[in-house]
């Protein structure tokens, strides 16, 4: 091999681009998505319905505990609608999900980590903003403290890397996978100062109620603003629309 030959394929391997990937506002497991970017709303919701009234639900037996993370405790019913994901599942397209806290997410070909890049105005109930710090610490937790589910469920998302302030990257290990990006997807975002006074794998019981979300993109919104539980008795909660106008 000529000294001009192996200079050449150096050149080459330098000014080679990066592989290529997937940055959009959602991903599917097959096919194409069925939302364009920026869509107004989901097919089967009416924008225009009447707001306000109450709704009474029932649910199979009694709760001691509003940590739905742990293994310790009877979480209550329902208290997953108080806490947001970075991605989300319509009832009408199973195999996709689209951004919720996250505004994009991006995959590379070779399937190794995927990126997310948060909703600036993503905000916890108290107003603070949702950062990749939040991210990271919630990853990091639940797979250290949390339920056996979360380990296992996360046992090939290495670990998380933080991108910026609103950019979160997750490395994967083993082969490749397809879903990995959208497993990722579906963690829950925990305010890392809300639970830094307070210890995750102990039962927070009743005394207080846990961090929300308020997201009000400009194209959609996939849930209410703002909901909070109000404790009325150990076999009843009241769910309500929260006052944060942030």
């Amino acid at each position: 091999m000529t000294k001009r030959f192996a200079a050449a394929l150096l050149l080459a391997s330098v000014a080679a681009p990066a592989a290529a990937g997937t940055v959009s506002h959602g991903l599917s497991l097959i096919g194409d998505l069925k939302y364009p970017a920026g869509f107004a709303h989901l097919d089967y919701v009416n924008p225009d319905a009447p707001k306000g009234g109450t709704l009474r639900r029932h649910a199979i037996g009694t709760f001691d505990t509003f940590n739905p993370f742990i293994i310790k405790g009877s979480a209550a019913s329902g208290i997953g609608l108080i806490h947001e994901t970075l991605m989300t599942s319509p009832a009408d397209e199973a195999p996709a999900e689209y951004g919720l806290v996250a505004k994009t997410v991006e995959v590379p070909d070779d399937l190794s980590h995927v990126v997310f890049e948060l909703r600036p105005e993503a905000k916890f109930h108290d107003g603070t903003p949702v950062t990749a710090d939040d991210v990271i610490w919630t990853f990091e937790t639940l797979k250290e403290k949390g339920a056996p589910i979360y380990p296992f469920y996360y046992k090939n998302v290495a670990r998380g890397v933080k991108l910026g302030d609103r950019r979160v990257k997750f490395e994967f290990a083993g082969p490749p996978n397809r879903e990995l990006p959208q497993i990722t997807g579906q963690l829950p975002v925990l305010s890392k100062a809300w639970w830094s006074t307070r210890e995750v794998e102990l039962d927070v019981g009743l005394r207080c109620c846990l961090t929300v979300l308020q997201i009000t993109p400009q194209g959609y919104k996939m849930k209410a603003p703002i909901i909070v539980f109000i404790w009325i008795s150990s076999c009843q909660l009241q769910l309500r629309q929260g006052n944060n106008k942030i």
